[in-house]
């Protein structure tokens, strides 16, 4: 997978000199070539050489994420916060090669970067091309700016055709592993992709799925109808990465605009392919990717997190192969990322490279940036070599990322609190975790119909709604609220939600405020609620998770409640049981119909002796 490059403000871009036009006579040219470089600052100049852009695409058979439609929306979208200084080759008056480039205000890079990058030119003119377009781009970097040429394939002109440049050039250039990328090549065994469908955890998956209702797969090639689904695309996308302790680059608006401006700028009948698997006309997986030179290309997924146990990813992956073998194409092509899921099915790894370009200096600076770059392909190479152990990997990647996720936490309770007050809130904090903890919580119990009439009056002024949460729900609130909702909680709550608890979420006009879980095991044991199961199996419960802390000063913490447990009993009239950590709310709930039964204290020392004890008081 993949995704676009992240931008500074317009406002922090650093203009680049214009470089002069420079003449070269290049040994692989032929004789009489007037070969010249100029740099373009301006997309409406670019924009003037689309024509040549496309020939040149078709001629070297670039990938999609060389089409000029591609660097167009990307510029639309990120142009703001660009500098262009894109260079162009030419013989006379014909263009011979473009190597697309922008300064984003930290360095050069590639203009509209994709999973796969190149220079435009024909075969032939590569080796020129490059030698000239590298040494004005060598030019323009002077002695403090620097040049990272991102995914850069091993099937790319540029990587192909590295070392003919000359040594002088070389010793201003590295280029460094970044990332396999697996693909699946038919070459003359038209089935593959169809016995790759047939793999037995893609049919078990299947089945599973099928078990829940009708199944559909199909490729939505109207416009209109992939912008109507985008947004839960998005949403999708962001919950999964939220189930795996990651942010998704969807929460950027700029992100989410330019796969709109892609869907605007592709066809969606030929280069573009939106696929959807719908489970009774709910779409529950998506993949936006594309579709060039009979080569399916797989860029990004997304599923719906409340089924995850039935994998509707795998059965995406499914359909795009049984997809694949009926169009007859020659190659499916996994891109960026050596993920497990894509070994599985690959019979071929290609490997992306950066190239890192600076002019040489003695300068300590300098030497630091070109080992930080060396350290950092060697570091790739060695977590690519780990993902051949997946289980040891899956460890080691959960472990990091609770690690990065405790030192975030720690940053902004410190940011929040000053030295002073997280100094106090770190030591209670290991006391709790390791050698003595105490909590406790308000038991309480009404009936649906004692609530005051009033009470339903109360959310006129502001929109008070109370709705079933999903996992989705949850995840999307781990980003929200970090602290509150940590990510490493989220797979414990998915097992409780398969259970058979329920997580009920209130929305202040539109806004998180509360969340109670309906739950038969309640995290606090009470022998009023214990005895009561003699008569009722079943007693609705309801513990309060968390609340905004504006919410239990205001009036509407009633109304909340009051629509809570009303939907939480259905149209059962049996009283409800309600349990608090918070007691100062004690008071407020007694004059709204609540009737106190006790209150239950949990005491755990060392992690070993546990008690627990209720009392009236």
């Amino acid at each position: 997978m993949s995704s676009s490059v992240q931008v500074t403000p317009t406002e922090s871009v650093r203009p680049l000199p214009v470089a002069p036009r420079t003449n070269l006579s290049c040994p692989n040219m032929p004789a009489g070539s007037d070969l010249r470089c100029e740099l373009l600052s301006d997309f409406a100049q670019l924009e003037d050489l689309s024509e040549h852009w496309e020939r040149l695409w078709q001629s070297s058979r670039s990938g999609i994420f060389q089409k000029f439609d591609w660097v167009r929306a990307f510029w639309k979208t990120f142009g703001s916060g660009l500098s262009l200084c894109s260079l162009i080759v030419r013989n006379g008056g014909t263009v011979l090669g473009i190597l697309p480039l922008a300064n984003d205000g930290k360095r050069i890079q590639f203009l509209a970067e994709g999973d796969y990058n190149d220079v435009l030119c024909e075969e032939h003119h590569a080796p020129a091309v490059l030698n000239i377009a590298i040494r004005e781009l060598l030019k323009m970097l002077g002695y403090s700016a620097s040049c990272l040429l991102r995914n850069l394939s091993s099937d790319s002109r540029i990587v192909r055709h590295f070392l003919s440049l000359p040594q002088p050039l070389r010793q201003n250039l590295a280029l460094t592993f970044a990332y396999p990328c697996p693909a699946i090549v038919a070459g003359s065994d038209p089935d593959i992709f169809l016995r790759a469908a047939r793999k037995q955890s893609l049919c078990r998956h299947e089945k599973k799925l099928r078990r829940e209702g009708r199944l559909k797969f199909r490729h939505i090639e109207s416009r209109l109808e992939i912008h109507q689904h985008l947004p839960r695309f998005f949403e999708q996308q962001i919950a999964r990465r939220a189930l795996l302790g990651q942010h998704s680059h969807f929460q950027n608006p700029r992100e989410r605009a330019f796969y709109s401006t892609l869907v605007d700028q592709l066809n969606p009948c030929r280069d573009l392919r939106f696929s959807v698997l719908e489970l009774e006309g709910k779409p529950v997986a998506y993949h936006f990717g594309f579709q060039l030179q009979e080569k399916f290309i797989w860029y990004q997924t997304s599923f719906d997190v409340n089924l995850w146990q039935c994998a509707p990813g795998e059965v995406l992956v499914r359909n795009l192969l049984q997809y694949a073998h009926r169009a007859g194409l020659r190659e499916f092509d996994f891109t960026v990322g050596g993920e497990s899921y894509k070994h599985r099915f690959a019979n071929v790894i290609r490997n992306n490279f950066e190239l890192y370009a600076e002019r040489q200096s003695l300068g300590l600076a300098t030497r630091a940036r070109r080992a930080r770059v060396l350290v950092r392909g060697g570091g790739r190479r060695i977590r690519e070599r780990l993902k051949e152990y997946p289980q040891f990997y899956g460890l080691t990647k959960k472990a990091w990322l609770a690690a990065a996720d405790f030192i975030s936490r720690q940053r902004r309770l410190f940011l929040r609190c000053g030295l002073s007050g997280y100094s106090l809130l770190a030591l209670k904090s290991f006391l709790t975790n390791t050698i003595y903890s105490r909590d406790a919580a308000l038991v309480f119990s009404i009936d649906p119909h004692d609530f005051p009439p009033e009470i339903a009056d109360l959310g006129s002024a502001q929109k008070v709604e109370v709705s079933q949460a999903d996992l989705s729900d949850l995840a999307l609130l781990s980003l929200s609220f970090p602290d509150e909702f940590r990510w490493t909680d989220l797979h414990s709550w998915r097992k409780r939600l398969e259970g058979g608890d329920r997580a009920h979420l209130a929305r202040l006009d539109g806004h998180p405020v509360y969340l109670a879980w309906q739950t038969r095991q309640p995290a606090f044991t009470s022998s009023v609620m214990s005895a009561s199961r003699e008569h009722r199996p079943n007693p609705l419960v309801i513990e309060c998770f968390w609340s905004a802390s504006f919410l239990r000063e205001s009036p509407q913490f009633l109304c909340v409640l009051r629509q809570l447990i009303h939907g939480a009993n259905g149209h059962e009239t049996h009283s409800a049981y309600y349990l608090t950590p918070h007691p100062e709310e004690r008071q407020e709930l007694e004059a709204a119909g609540f009737r106190y039964l006790e209150r239950i204290v949990q005491l755990q020392v060392l992690r070993i002796f546990r008690r627990s004890w209720g009392s009236k008081a």
